[in-house]
C-alpha cells in the first residue's frame, strides 16, 4: 500500500555552536570486506543483504511468510527484474538510460556489475567498460582488470565538457573509480580514466563529484570498529564516520562538522556551495555549508540512505525499520520487502514537499529515488529488481 503526504514540514535548524563543539572520533576506521554488514542501502553492508538469482524465493519478511511475488507489479509499483542489488542510479545525459551499480559490500564482498537500464524498453542493457590511461585519478592508483565491487555513484558534466562518473569501489582495494561516460551506438559506455585509493582505515559509501573533477565521499565506518561496537553505535547514534574531500593537488582532507552516525548518501547543491548528507544510523538528512562548515538545516525521518539532487529538489530514500528488523532479510532471500518512504525535500531548507510510503509485496528496501517522466525510479540494496511509481495526480 502506498501512503502519500504532501507539504508536511519537518525540519529543524541546527545550533551552530553545537556543530562547532562536535568532536571527530580519534579511532579511524579501516575498510574490510569481511565485516558483516549489509545494513545499508546506499551503503549499509550488513550480514543480511546478499541476494542471488538462485536464492530461495519462498520466504519473505512477513510474519506469516507468504510466497514472495515473481517479477510482477502491484497496485503501486512497477518492477523490472534481472538485476542483483541495483543500489544506486544515475540518469544519462540523453535522459534515456540509468547507469546502475550492483551493490556487493556484503559479509563476503564479491565482484559485481554495473549496467544500463533502458527506460524506453524497461530492460537491463549491457554497459561496456574499457580501460584507458589514468588521467583523472592519482598516478599511484592502478588497475589491470574490469572487476569491480561498486557501491555509490555520481555523474556530472565536467567544466571541460566530459561526462564524468565516479563510484565507490570495495575490491580489490578500497578506491574511488573514475570513468568517462561516452556514447556507444544508441547507448552508453564507460572508459576508465583513473582511480584514487581511500585513506588508510577508511571505508567509503557514496561519492559526489564536482565539475572540476574533485569529489566528496562519505566514510560510513571502518574495520577497526568491531562489529558489536558498530551495532552499539547504531543503537545509540554515536559517530562512526565523516565526509572526506579529495583534490588532485592536496589529496584527502576530512570536512570538520560532517562527522556522524553512519554517513551515507551525499550530493552537492547546483552551485557546489552546500553538501546534502544522509546519516543512516541517525536517521537524518542535513544541508551543510562548505564555507562556514555548519549544518544549516536538518530533516529527520527514517533511516536515510541515498539522496539525489534533481533540479534543486532533494529526493531521499529512507527505511522505515529498526536495526533488528534487518534480520528479517537474510541472504537467502531473493529480495527484501522491508517498508520504505521516499521524501521530496526542498533544496533550500529541507522542508517536505511530498512523502510516498510503501509496504509492498513486489519491491522493498529502496535505496535511491530519481524522478523522471512522471515516475520516480527506485533501486534497492537487496533485490533482483528495480521499481518505479507514478507521480500523475490521477494515480
Amino acid at each position: 500500500m502506498i501512503e502519500i503526504s504532501v507539504f508536511r514540514p519537518s525540519i529543524q535548524e541546527t545550533d551552530s555552536k553545537k556543530q562547532n563543539q562536535q568532536q571527530r572520533k580519534t579511532a579511524v576506521i579501516k575498510p574490510t570486506m569481511n565485516i558483516l554488514l549489509s545494513l545499508l542501502f546506499a551503503g549499509l553492508t550488513i550480514v543480511l543483504a546478499s541476494c542471488s538469482h538462485d536464492a530461495d524465493t519462498k520466504s519473505t519478511p512477513d510474519a506469516e511468510n507468504p510466497v514472495q511475488r515473481g517479477c510482477e507489479p502491484d497496485s503501486d509499483l512497477e518492477v523490472y527484474c534481472g538485476f542483483r542489488n541495483p543500489e544506486d542510479l544515475a540518469l544519462t545525459p540523453d535522459n534515456k538510460f540509468f547507469v546502475v551499480t550492483g551493490f556487493s559490500a556484503l559479509p563476503d564482498t564479491f565482484i559485481s556489475e554495473m549496467a544500463l537500464f533502458d527506460i524506453t524498453s524497461r530492460s537491463k542493457v549491457e554497459l561496456v567498460i574499457t580501460l584507458s590511461e589514468n588521467t583523472w585519478g592519482e598516478p599511484v592508483c592502478t588497475r589491470d582488470s574490469l572487476d569491480f565491487s561498486p557501491h555509490g555513484l555520481s555523474l556530472v558534466r565536467r567544466d571541460d565538457g566530459a561526462q564524468q562518473l565516479a563510484i565507490t569501489n570495495h575490491l580489490p582495494d578500497e578506491t574511488i573509480e573514475l570513468f568517462e561516460l561516452v556514447k556507444e551506438g544508441s547507448g552508453w559506455g564507460l572508459v576508465w580514466r583513473g582511480c584514487v585509493s581511500a585513506p588508510d582505515n577508511v571505508m567509503f559509501n557514496d561519492v559526489a563529484l564536482t565539475r572540476g573533477g574533485e569529489f566528496y565521499a562519505t566514510e560510513m565506518y571502518g574495520a577497526d570498529l568491531a562489529f558489536e561496537d558498530l551495532l552499539t553505535a547504531g543503537g545509540n547514534g554515536s559517530t562512526t564516520g565523516i565526509v572526506w574531500h579529495w583534490t588532485s593537488d592536496k589529496g584527502y582532507a576530512e570536512i570538520p562538522g560532517t562527522q556522524g552516525s553512519f554517513p551515507n548518501g551525499i550530493a552537492l547543491s547546483d552551485d557546489e556551495d552546500y553538501l546534502y548528507i544522509n546519516y543512516w544510523f541517525a536517521g537524518k538528512t542535513t544541508k551543510f555549508n562548505l564555507e562556514t562548515l555548519l549544518v544549516e538545516f536538518e530533516h529527520n525521518a527514517g533511516k536515510a540512505d541515498n539522496l539525489t539532487n534533481v533540479n534543486g529538489d532533494i529526493w531521499v530514500a529512507t527505511h522505515d525499520i529498526t536495526l533488528d528488523q534487518l534480520s528479517e532479510c537474510p541472504p537467502t532471500l531473493a529480495q527484501c520487502l522491508l517498508p520504505f518512504t521516499i521524501y521530496n525535500l526542498s533544496g533550500d531548507d529541507l522542508s517536505e514537499q511530498a512523502a510516498y510510503s510503501f509496504n509492498s509485496q513486489a519491491f522493498g528496501a529502496a535505496t535511491v529515488a530519481i524522478p523522471h517522466e512522471d515516475r520516480v525510479w527506485l533501486g534497492t540494496f537487496h533485490g533482483d529488481r528495480m521499481a518505479s511509481f507514478s507521480l500523475k495526480p490521477e494515480e
